[in-house]
């Protein structure tokens, strides 16, 4: 089912005919849409989520690709990550995406992707391991003229491709830890090393993005929409790292606050 309210949304944040969108969502903070409410009450939650993601792939079209996160974190966890099994661990939507309707997923034991559409099979395509570097997935959105969607969610909430411009920029604070991951593909399981650029633990400042995130909306980098109940931001990931990579050059510390 199509939700009209949301393609209506959808219009209003820039979301176009032949975009490539990665969706990072938070579903908690919306209501039920009232055009499908019945069905939901009836046939339960799952309806929900494919008429939200329906939608979404109906937005971009046929020449469009529709991207969720379905993160595992298995290296961290000492997990073998299995391409075909590894659960979504980042909420219902990304995983049911991954499972029902997604044709391609990348093989990155901490940080993949599943995706759908015209340039799904190179956005996951997996060119490095480095979580955040070049040619990681987050580059290549960039170079693709990709759109992040935060659906229902916050930059510091959900904002992973933000760490592709602090690596960049080699922000002092974070620093490179090697993860040894294990792949299983078919029935062959293959020993990686993993870099991600991560927080000193002993570092007197934490991750602070609502500044960024408020300035970004008034200077026109994200574009803000309500809907139903909850609040959806869009921007293109070359526009956002652009704004962030221009600001951490002058203060290495501004998304960051002091630890309490």
């Amino acid at each position: 089912m199509i939700l009209k309210e949301l393609i209506s949304s959808l219009d209003r944040l820039n979301v176009r005919t032949g975009d490539t969108i990665c969706v990072f969502s938070d579903l908690t903070q919306f209501g039920v849409p009232k055009e499908i409410k019945l069905e939901v009450q009836r046939y339960g939650v799952e309806v929900l989520l494919e008429a939200y993601i329906e939608t979404l792939i109906s937005q971009v079209g046929p020449t469009g690709t529709v991207i969720m996160p379905a993160f595992t974190y298995s290296a961290c966890e000492g997990e073998i990550f299995d391409l075909k099994e590894s659960k979504s661990t980042v909420g219902a939507l990304t995983e049911l995406f991954r499972k029902k309707y997604a044709t391609h997923r990348s093989q990155h034991p901490i940080f993949s992707f599943s995706g759908l559409g015209s340039k799904a099979a190179d956005l996951m395509e997996v060119r490095t391991l480095d979580c955040f570097g070049s040619d990681s997935f987050f580059d290549h959105m960039i170079r693709h003229r990709g759109k992040y969607v935060l659906f229902g969610t916050t930059l510091i909430n959900s904002g992973t491709f933000v760490y592709f411009s602090m690596q960049k920029m080699q922000v002092p604070y974070r620093y490179f830890k090697e993860f040894t991951g294990r792949i299983k593909l078919a029935d062959q399981i293959t020993e990686v090393k993993v870099p991600y650029y991560v927080r000193h633990l002993d570092s007197d400042v934490i991750d602070h993005w609502d500044v960024a995130e408020d300035e970004a909306i008034q200077k026109n980098f994200i574009i803000k929409e309500f809907y139903n109940g909850g609040r959806i931001l869009s921007m293109e990931g070359l526009q956002i790292d652009y704004f962030l990579t221009e600001h951490l050059s002058r203060d290495e510390y501004f998304l960051t606050k002091r630890a309490a």
